[in-house]
């Protein structure tokens, strides 16, 4: 068996410049930082193998003393399960090392079992029952859960690292149960702010229901949720999209790759009528979605039927695909236009062009001429903002003669009575 030992040394001086440990078999790419490299290979399953015993015991020993290491990837593979798993159970060394060690902040673990007596779940019960742990970080990549045992360990973990801001659960199969307990933990995370589960297998509505409520919670602090290719259909972009009514922290959703069609378009265009915080729902490359459940979110983002429902309409969101050029014209106009910094200029530009025809003071006539004044000055105040060209300045000139012409014919009797009051 081949060893790093320049790392191990590294790691059992304490070197400052350690800060990144990767446990693997050594077959895969070069990442910055000390990598101790062929740790599991597999032509060394038998107990009496003292030198790896001993190696990977100084190995926890050192993980344990360390107060400059902040990261820590441990990879496994399936083939080599029966392997990871022997050499954990009869390193308690290496384990304890990991419960002792207070300075790793970002855990990984790649092509891990998670099932009872499993590598993964050796690793995340020595985590769960660690002194001060401090993880900010934790991700998981082709990982199994298994029948049973899998959320067991899992959600007690994230329960205790109250501190965690990153959470990725990518490409396991984790199976509904699963799911819904690991979802139900992530309410109790009050600095959770970017999670994904993206590639994770996620069949039936259950697992989203349970995102729902976590998104609908009012402690929660999710600013990005991944969800690409994980079998979202309509039914699931339905649920997902209600909830965004109520949440308005979350800034980024990732939809990309899924069975998403018009109906689940339809009613995200529906829930950007009620959200003000999200500016990114990635949507693409999801087949089902043709023109027209595009044109229903271009009309969530500028709705004409109305200068009040102009100025009610979404002026937040900014992106809905990595690749625009498919999108119709208008959805990437009003985008672009949601983009702009100043955003009390937002709904003013969308008025003004959506309504440069005709702007219709029917909608104010309610509260009487009192209101005329302020339309004017409105209109005064969009001239200004929008920096307007020479012929735009024309048009804002006219729409005022229009808009107080519209207030004379239709209430006629108002204004004889107001000017003979002040004469």
């Amino acid at each position: 068996m081949r060893w790093d030992e320049t790392a191990l040394h590294a790691i059992e001086a304490d070197d400052p410049t350690l800060t990144e440990l990767r446990i693997s078999r050594g077959f895969d790419f070069p990442v910055p930082g000390y990598e101790v490299g062929n740790y599991f290979p597999t032509d060394c399953d038998d107990d009496d193998d003292d030198d790896a015993n001993n190696n990977f015991a100084r190995l926890g020993t050192a993980i344990g003393n360390s107060t400059h290491l902040t990261t820590m990837d441990f990879r496994g593979h399936f083939r080599n399960e029966d392997v990871l798993s022997d050499l954990l159970a009869r390193n308690e060394d290496f384990l304890e090392g990991i419960k002792r060690n207070t300075s790793i902040v970002d855990l990984k673990l790649d092509w891990c079992h998670l099932s009872e007596s499993a590598s993964g779940h050796a690793i995340l019960k020595a985590v769960r029952e660690s002194n001060g742990y401090q993880l900010t970080k934790f991700s998981m990549h082709q990982c199994r859960f298994g029948d049973e045992g899998g959320h067991d360990v899992l959600t007690p973990v994230l329960a205790r690292c109250s501190n965690l801001e990153d959470v990725s659960i990518n490409s396991c199969t984790i199976g509904n149960d699963n799911l819904q307990n690991i979802i139900t933990a992530f309410g109790g995370l009050p600095h959770l702010e970017r999670l994904s589960f993206g590639g994770s297998n996620m069949n039936g509505t259950a697992g989203f229901q349970a995102l729902a409520g976590l998104l609908r919670d009012p402690n929660c602090n999710l600013h990005t949720l991944c969800l690409v290719n994980t079998g979202i259909d309509d039914a699931s972009a339905t649920i997902l999209a209600d909830a965004l009514s109520d949440n308005h922290q979350l800034k980024t959703l990732n939809l990309n790759a899924n069975n998403i069609g018009n109906g689940g378009a339809a009613a995200f265009a529906m829930a950007l009528g009620n959200n003000s915080s999200l500016k990114e729902l990635f949507l693409g490359v999801n087949r089902g979605i043709t023109n027209s459940g595009w044109v229903d979110i271009a009309v969530a983002l500028c709705d004409p039927s109305s200068i009040n429902a102009t100025y009610s309409s979404n002026h937040t969101l900014q992106r809905v695909a990595n690749d625009a050029s498919d999108l119709p014209t208008c959805l990437n106009t009003y985008l672009a236009t949601n983009s702009h910094n100043v955003k009390r200029q937002i709904p003013m530009q969308k008025i003004v062009v959506q309504h440069q025809d005709h702007l219709d003071m029917e909608p104010t006539f309610e509260w009487g001429l009192k209101i005329l004044p302020l339309v004017v000055a409105w209109l005064d105040r969009v001239q200004v903002v929008l920096d307007l060209t020479e012929d735009g300045v024309k048009l804002m000139s006219l729409h005022k003669l229009n808009a107080i012409n519209q207030f004379i014919r239709a209430m006629p009797a108002d204004l004889e009575r107001d000017v003979i009051c002040e004469s």
